[in-house]
């Protein structure tokens, strides 16, 4: 009898669609794209207000003190003050609580014990979950209570949500599971998101100029296109037609990630001798308003006029002439990038 033959593995592409959340998100229409999703209990300490003060001392020193389970954090110290702002975000991981109760208290740091001012407290089975592009839940005002449920004087607001590594407020949370790492740091340490921009080829043929004016008519001009996009710079060869109309048919391509921040800007630059350029031209083209290839079919070519610096008594005037530069510029998005950097 033959041995069964061992079937082939197959390593071709497959498009995932992890499940994140309530929603089916891809990575073709969402930027973020989770390596292992975990849900957190996200608590916002925005502030509080008319805090009671100590009959002895006739001031406060709050601090919240927040009791999830296992888990307990404070907030930081402000000092004396009935109406202090913390604004502090930590998160707790929701699959290491053994709890169906979270407790959110205010204590006075001048009283014995840190006696309790009042508290909040939430059922873990009515706290919301919001998962992106659902955005952070927005806090609200809570009227304090003691441990018998009665309310006494004091508000707290405050914000708790149910989210994941994905979540806006996750990268400036404090993490209950991290005590031993700096608040500066945990961004660093804790995010398990990596952030994936839609790249693009930005592709500028550069075919001719027209109508140049050198400053010196007498010599023969040594013309080249420079383009410039963010710290990038591509210069074209040199061209070969020694007059004010010339051609180079070069391509340049640059790699351009949304949303587009910097401009394209494209120079005429004729070398006059030395290390010395001259400026005959320039414009700057907004990425947002280039047109985009997503099917084979080539694109069309179009003229720019270009623009030039002259000098005019103290200040630099801009003066518009006939010049023009001719070029196919567009994104091309028949070929996909996957996780490459974007210079």
């Amino acid at each position: 009898m033959l041995p069964k033959e061992k079937p082939k593995e197959d390593y071709s592409l497959k498009e995932t669609t992890p499940n994140i959340g309530t929603r089916n998100i891809t990575a073709a229409n969402h930027k973020l794209s989770l390596v292992e999703q975990r849900q957190y209990v996200h608590v916002r300490i925005a502030r509080a207000k008319i805090l009671p003060v100590n009959n002895a001392t006739g001031t406060c020193d709050p601090f919240v003190e927040l009791k999830i389970g296992n888990c307990k954090e404070t907030t930081r110290f402000l000092g004396k003050t009935s109406n202090p702002e913390w604004n502090q975000v930590f998160a707790f991981t929701k699959d290491g609580l053994q709890t169906r109760i979270a407790d959110i208290l205010v204590r006075d740091k001048e009283l014995v014990n840190n006696k309790l001012i009042g508290g909040v407290s939430f059922d873990m089975a009515d706290i919301p979950t919001r998962f992106p592009p659902d955005g952070p839940l927005a806090p609200q005002w809570y009227r304090l209570e003691d441990r018998n449920g009665v309310k006494v004087l004091g508000e707290l607001m405050l914000a708790v949500w149910i989210g994941n590594q994905a979540d806006d407020a996750f990268s400036v949370a404090w993490h209950a599971d991290t005590a031993a790492v700096s608040s500066q740091s945990v961004s660093n340490t804790r995010s398990k998101i990596y952030v994936s921009p839609r790249l693009w080829y930005l592709r500028v043929d550069v075919i001719g100029a027209q109508d140049l004016v050198p400053t010196d008519r007498n010599r023969k001009p040594q013309v080249y296109v420079k383009a410039i996009l963010g710290n990038i710079v591509l210069r074209s060869r040199v061209s070969k037609y020694k007059s004010v109309n010339l051609g180079w048919n070069e391509e340049l391509i640059f790699v351009a990630a949304e949303p587009f921040d910097d401009p394209l800007i494209l120079s005429v630059e004729d070398k006059i001798g030395g290390n010395k350029e001259e400026c005959l031209g320039r414009c700057v083209i907004a990425l947002q308003n280039v047109d985009k290839r997503l099917l084979p079919p080539a694109m069309g070519d179009k003229w720019i006029n270009l623009e030039r610096h002259v000098e005019g008594g103290e200040e630099k005037k801009e003066e518009k002439f006939a010049s023009r530069l001719h070029l196919k510029v567009f994104l091309d998005g028949v070929y996909h990038f996957f996780d490459e950097p974007t210079y």
